[in-house]
C-alpha cells in the first residue's frame, strides 16, 4: 500500500482528489496519512509520497527527523536526501554555483556578524531598489515582505532582524519586475520529462502568485528556455546530490528578468501539482508511483 503523507488540516483533502482517482482506476493501494501523527507505523506502507504536508515548517526539525524516520523503514519519495537539501532555500546557491540562471540570493545567517546582518553591508554592490525579505525555510510566501529602498531600508531591516531573531536564516533578493505583470511559471515535471506548466499572475499591488492569495492560474505552454533552464536545474540537482534516477515530481517555479528564465524556486518536497490544470498529470504520476512499486 501507498501513504499519501499529508497534514491534519482538513482543508488540504480535496488538492488531492485526481491523484486519488488516478490511484483508484490503476488499482494502487493508498491511504492518506498525517506526516506528524505519532500513532502510525510507516514500515506497514510499500512506499511513501510526500504530497501535502503543508505545515512542515512550523516544525522543521520535527519534519526533518520524521523523513530520516520513514526513510530507514521504507521507500520515500522524494528521496530523504533530495528532501533534506530542499528544505532551506540555501539550495538557490547551490545551484547558482552549477551555472543555473537564479533570481540573485543573497543569505543573511544569524550566526553572522551583526554588522554582516545589516543590509547596506549584506547587499554591498547590489543595485537592487525594491527587496524581498523571506524566511530561507518557508512555504507559500509565510514570512516574505517587499521594501523599496533606501526609502524604506529601516523597515526592511527591522523585518529582516525579526526573522533573524526567530533563529533562522533569511533570503534577501529583487523584487524582479516581471512578477507583477507576467507573474510566475510554474512548470511540472514527472520523472524528469515536463508534464505541464501554468502561470500564476498576483493581483494587482500584491507579489505572491499562490492561488490562495487570489492570483489568476492559466495553463500555458512553456517556452523552448523555460524548458532548458528546468532541465538544467534538475540535472545540477542530481549532480549535487549523485542522484540516480529521476525525481518521482518536481515543480520547477521561474520568473523573467530582462526576457530570460530564472529560477524562483525549486519545489521538491510537496508541490501544488495544479493538477486540476491538465487531465494527463495525475495518471503519469500515478504510472510512475506504479512503475516504482512494482
Amino acid at each position: 500500500m501507498l501513504a499519501l503523507a499529508t497534514c491534519s488540516d482538513p482543508e488540504v483533502l480535496g488538492y488531492d482528489a485526481r491523484l486519488v482517482a488516478a490511484l483508484e482506476r490503476a488499482g494502487i493501494g493508498y491511504a492518506r496519512v498525517v506526516w506528524d501523527d505519532p500513532a502510525v507505523d510507516w514500515s506497514r506502507f510499500a512506499a511513501v509520497l510526500i504530497r501535502t504536508t503543508w505545515d512542515y515548517t512550523e516544525q522543521i526539525d520535527a519534519f526533518r527527523a520524521w523523513v530520516a524516520r520513514v526513510a530507514a523503514v521504507t521507500r520515500l519519495w522524494n528521496p530523504a536526501p533530495v528532501v533534506e537539501w530542499n528544505s532551506h532555500k540555501s539550495y538557490l546557491l547551490d545551484l547558482a554555483a552549477r551555472g543555473v540562471a537564479v533570481v540573485p540570493t543573497v543569505l543573511v545567517s544569524p550566526a553572522a556578524d551583526a554588522s554582516e546582518r545589516r543590509l547596506p553591508v549584506a547587499l554591498r554592490g547590489q543595485p537592487w531598489s525594491d527587496i524581498v525579505v523571506k524566511p530561507a525555510e518557508s512555504v507559500g510566501s509565510i514570512g516574505l515582505s517587499r521594501w523599496s529602498v533606501p526609502a524604506e531600508l529601516a523597515a526592511a531591516q527591522a523585518a529582516l532582524d525579526e526573522l533573524v531573531a526567530a533563529g533562522g536564516d533569511v533570503l534577501v533578493q529583487p523584487l524582479v519586475p516581471a512578477i507583477t505583470t507576467h507573474g510566475e511559471t510554474s512548470l511540472v515535471v514527472i520523472e524528469g520529462v515536463p508534464a505541464h506548466a501554468v502561470r500564476k499572475v498576483p493581483v494587482a499591488g500584491d507579489i505572491r502568485s499562490q492561488p490562495e492569495f487570489g492570483s489568476a492560474v492559466t495553463r500555458v505552454d512553456p517556452s523552448p528556455e523555460q524548458l532548458a533552464l528546468a532541465s538544467r536545474a534538475l540535472d545540477a540537482t542530481a549532480e549535487r546530490l549523485g542522484l540516480e534516477e529521476p525525481l518521482v515530481y518536481a515543480r520547477v517555479d521561474m520568473v523573467d528578468i530582462d526576457g530570460v528564465p530564472h529560477l524562483m524556486e525549486l519545489e521538491l518536497i510537496e508541490p501544488d501539482l495544479y493538477l486540476d490544470h491538465d487531465d494527463g498529470v495525475a495518471p503519469r504520476l500515478t504510472a510512475a508511483v506504479g512503475r516504482r512499486l512494482a
